[in-house]
């Protein structure tokens, strides 16, 4: 499902931002998670998979779908994707209680200088802690990456893989 559309952070690889704005426009948590019982309980839904572009961004409603689902009693396992510099600790300790299992990290790079000519905006010690946090409340993590950018070496490439290794 997609709870939002638009993306403010204008990275210089994607297109969401053309797509769908760069002002994000979230639907209210209530909105959320009425359509989440009415997938588990009309059609069978066993899991599901927010398709947002970056889910965390207003952390206000995040931990409010977590508390929803908690509440209502919506024991669905479920996946992301998020920017790294959206989550916290608390965040990620909400969405594991939620049933998240799986979150997808867009990093792109593990070289900094790489992210920065990306205009990601996100520096390596953000992806690292994310990652950490993640998996220490025992959700599964996934990366994109992007490899072979102009300006990619040996070099870049390796911090990248070494970056990736990091969520084994």
């Amino acid at each position: 499902i997609m709870t939002s559309r638009g993306c403010p952070f204008q990275c210089s690889f994607c297109v969401a931002a053309q797509m769908f704005g760069a002002r994000f426009r979230g639907r209210s948590p209530k909105n959320v998670l009425d359509e989440l019982e009415w997938l588990r309980d009309e059609h069978g839904a066993e899991g599901l998979s927010f398709h947002d572009d970056t889910l965390a961004f207003d952390r206000k409603r995040i931990t409010e779908i977590c508390d929803g689902i908690k509440e209502r009693k919506i024991v669905l396992p479920w996946g992301c994707g998020t920017r790294a510099d959206t989550v916290t600790k608390e965040i990620l300790a909400k969405m594991s209680r939620a049933h998240c299992n799986e979150i997808c990290f867009g990093v792109e790079s593990g070289c900094q200088r790489i992210r920065d000519s990306l205009k990601k905006r996100v520096s390596t010690e953000q992806c690292e802690n994310a990652i950490k946090w993640a998996k220490d409340e025992g959700i599964f993590v996934t990366m994109s990456v992007i490899l072979g950018y102009p300006g990619e070496t040996k070099e870049t490439l390796m911090e990248t893989l070494d970056l990736v290794h990091k969520a084994e």
